[in-house]
């Protein structure tokens, strides 16, 4: 019997479709099952890495804005892969955070506690930090999690959820209910839970419904747009294969995007693209932005869902010159005199040949920056510009 099922098993895989894509990984050695803790290593990987570091060392702060990897947008090579993972529209999503970060800022603007509207709903044996976060919001509010918030469990004798228990459980507390957060897929059973019917049921009582899908995306088929969910978030180091401390992602139904009444964090990367860079302090919102609105985003300085690209190994990418010309906005200094402000001789320190940025947005930019000196000349040194004196020197770094 036991050969049978080995040959059966074998004639299986041998007929599997996906079954090339094994050897586009590297998996330790024996079997490996815990793809739903930290997925395996992607052979792509190492050269992807080898890539940004290259770009990193030769073109330094411009990879920002170099290239077809340019950092400044490289989230935004990963929304499209990421929606069509969880069936949203490519601008209800954004690749940024970890989980526990993007849920606490997604719940800043979710729960929204009334006097008679504030409980919680989670299952009780939701993953620890998905727990203590609920906790602290309700806290936060002035709450009492003893009375704010729900916990549903399995029946006495069963280890998974009955549907009907949930939905039952949703109907019964519908008056109270300001937010139902569960997980798309439980950690520790592995129960796919009935997202659909749970936001159906969710909406009708007047809750808002978010999931976490750390173990759900990249496992099971996911629609969240047309499933009318609220929000969710996401980590990628699971079955997305993303690396140990892989950054997190967020979902935001695009009916809540253009709600100014919303509570949100605000930061830099929340303003319009357009004028982004016009460094001002008035928040011009774009219609339909992403999710993400709090800062520049936290991406990894390699591709983990960016479309397939040629990378020769050892090979620095073909968008970064050995020898990079300087960019729109930087003039590289021919003589001792600071190009960006005629006149002004620079402090005595300074390095021949330092590349000085100019243009209206880093004349009005103040704070410390970097020079970059040429072969030989003395160590980059920290300017620190300052209405009283724009020249003075830090010790070198």
């Amino acid at each position: 019997m036991t050969d049978r099922v080995a040959l059966d098993a074998a004639a299986l895989d041998a007929a599997d479709p996906l079954a090339p894509l094994r050897d586009e990984f590297e998996l330790p050695d024996g079997i490996y099952l815990v793809g739903n803790s930290l997925g395996a290593l992607p052979r792509a990987a190492r050269d992807n890495i080898t890539t940004e570091f290259d770009r990193w060392s030769t073109l330094g702060v411009e990879g920002h804005f170099t290239g077809d990897l340019a950092w400044e947008a490289y989230h935004e090579l990963l929304t499209a892969p990421l929606a069509s993972l969880v069936g949203g529209r490519e601008h209800e999503v954004v690749a940024m955070n970890s989980l526990t970060v993007n849920l606490h800022l997604l719940m800043v603007s979710f729960y929204r506690p009334t006097t008679t509207r504030h409980k919680v709903l989670i299952e009780g044996h939701a993953f620890p930090s998905d727990h203590f976060a609920v906790e602290s919001q309700i806290q936060q509010r002035g709450l009492d999690p003893a009375t704010s918030l729900v916990v549903l469990d399995p029946r006495p004798g069963e280890v998974t959820l009955r549907p009907d228990d949930i939905l039952a459980t949703i109907a019964e507390h519908g008056d109270s209910l300001a937010l139902i957060l569960l997980p798309g897929v439980q950690y520790y059973t592995g129960q796919v839970l009935p997202m659909a019917e749970i936001t159906r049921a969710g909406h009708e009582v007047g809750a808002t419904v978010g999931f976490d899908l750390a173990h759900a995306v990249g496992n099971v088929e996911l629609d969240l747009h047309h499933w009318g969910v609220d929000f969710a978030a996401w980590c990628t180091y699971k079955y997305l294969n993303g690396g140990p401390g892989g950054l997190g992602a967020a979902f935001v139904h695009e009916r809540h995007l253009d709600d100014q009444s919303l509570p949100k964090q605000l930061g830099w990367w929340g303003t319009a693209k357009a004028t982004r860079f016009q460094m001002g302090t008035t928040l011009r919102r774009s219609r339909r932005s992403s999710p993400g609105s709090s800062r520049t985003p936290r991406c990894s300085p390699w591709p983990r869902y960016a479309p397939p690209r040629p990378v020769r190994r050892g090979r620095r990418h073909a968008g970064a010159p050995t020898q990079i010309p300087p960019p729109d906005g930087v003039l590289r200094s021919a003589s001792r005199r600071d190009p960006r402000r005629p006149g002004q001789e620079p402090h005595p320190d300074e390095p021949r040949g330092a590349r000085l940025p100019v243009g209206p947005s880093h004349r009005r930019r103040r704070g410390p920056c970097r020079l970059r000196a040429p072969d030989g000349a003395p160590g980059a040194v920290r300017l620190a510009r300052t209405r009283r004196d724009p020249g003075r020197a830090r010790p070198p770094l």
